[in-house]
């Protein structure tokens, strides 16, 4: 494997395939580089006559999005060598996405059901490649070897997408892994396992074997000097330097002045997803989850918070919204989270929930309550209850399940979304 993905990119924007392949609508490293690493694994992996086999990854979020709130995933692109991602990538605001000239085959990635946004979309899901619980859609193209989504027992089998994207790669392609592919994987897998530190408990098996896997099987010689330097690679092994490289990527991701700076707004979309309820009726609902990488008391001291918070669920059509807030102090990852109901909402019906199933096993949040948390200013029509996250470990992948079976069992809840 000769070509760098920052040709390969070239490539396909200069002639897109009808497949492609996309991650989820939050956007974060781990969704954009694993729809990255496929594309270029399943395309640059077959022989160069299968036109047919060429797949076309889309970012999942806007261009401005990807330069402005994304400051660890732009970094490790440029670690890679990928210098003009921006001119050489489609995002979702992109035509091929909004104005497609007819059906697209599509694989999803590090997510198996598509966002509102798109769900209208003249798309064919025949590909899925992810980590989260299996919502059982596509089933009647997508199904077999096609479906595989390492979630079982109610936990991620793998700590990132870009993890099973390595699986893929060590079946389809031969080593020498090129630098540019690896450096992208690896960082993703590196961020979503939180550098394979036990007390996170994130890694896991096969998320050590791919770390190795890539470690072991890439030619590292042909990274810049700079990327060098910045992951302190080594001049007897000549690999790169993971801790180096995972505190490089995640300064730059919970750097807190640049979460300071953002708008709660921004704060809020950066890291946002919507989750599906299906009930009885013909409509759907939905409730939202944002992670926000900062202490709780910064985001509530944000100007007119809540009355922004109010803002972003009514933009959202959503009257529920998780507010997950991850950080570190000292040595400590620490999560906090924030459930805000509008519209009569009935939130003490999800606090019981939650309080009923708090130490029950593993899964569990262990919250508790912050009774003086402190906001400037207070809307209205937002009902809004504070806690620590008792179990740091437990990440939206857990977070977003537990809330989904409140709304699944309690119909009075599910009738106000």
């Amino acid at each position: 494997m000769t070509k760098s993905v920052d040709q390969f990119l070239a490539e396909q924007k200069t002639t897109p395939s009808k497949h492609l392949v996309i991650g989820n609508e939050a956007g974060d490293a781990d969704s954009i580089i694993s729809a990255i690493g496929l594309a270029y694994v399943e395309s640059v992996g077959k022989p160069e006559s299968d036109s047919a086999g060429l797949k076309t990854p889309i970012v999942s979020i806007p261009k401005e999005d990807l330069k402005s709130q994304r400051p660890e995933t732009v970094l490790l692109m440029e670690l890679a060598g990928i210098s003009h991602a921006v001119d050489h990538l489609f995002f979702v605001n992109s035509d091929i996405v909004t104005h497609p000239e007819t059906e697209m085959d599509v694989t999803l990635v590090d997510h198996n059901r598509l966002g509102e946004d798109l769900v209208n979309m003249p798309w064919k899901v025949v590909e899925i490649l992810d980590h989260h619980r299996d919502e059982g859609q596509y089933l009647d193209t997508c199904s077999g070897e096609s479906r595989n989504i390492a979630f079982a027992d109610g936990q991620a089998q793998v700590a990132s997408a870009s993890t099973l994207v390595v699986e893929r790669l060590r079946d389809f392609c031969q080593e020498p892994y090129p630098s540019s592919l690896s450096t992208l994987l690896l960082g993703a897998i590196l961020l979503d396992s939180v550098n394979m530190l036990p007390a996170a408990g994130k890694g896991t098996a096969r998320d050590a074997v791919a770390i190795q896997s890539l470690l072991n099987g890439t030619n590292w010689s042909d990274l810049s000097e700079k990327t060098k330097s910045i992951l302190q690679v080594s001049e007897g092994t000549g690999e790169p330097n993971t801790t180096a490289m995972f505190e490089a990527l995640q300064n730059a991701k919970f750097d807190l002045e640049f979460w300071r700076a953002l708008s709660v707004r921004d704060a809020l979309r950066l890291d946002y997803k919507e989750f599906t309820i299906d009930n009885d009726s013909e409509e759907s609902s939905s409730f939202g989850v944002s992670t926000v990488l900062m202490p709780l008391n910064d985001f509530l001291s944000k100007s007119n918070a809540s009355t922004k918070i109010d803002a972003y669920m009514k933009e959202n059509d959503v009257t529920f919204l998780g507010i997950m807030l991850a950080f570190t102090e000292g040595d400590s990852h620490r999560r906090q989270l924030v459930l805000c109901g509008l519209n009569g909402f009935p939130l003490q019906l999800l606090v019981d929930y939650l309080i009923e199933h708090n130490n029950d096993d593993k899964n569990s949040l262990w919250l508790q309550e912050l009774e003086d948390a402190f906001m400037e200013d207070h809307s209205d029509g937002l009902a809004m209850r504070f806690y620590d996250q008792g179990n740091a470990k437990a990440s939206r992948k857990q977070v977003a399940p537990i809330l989904t079976r409140f709304f699944e069992t309690s119909t009075t809840a599910a009738a106000k979304l």
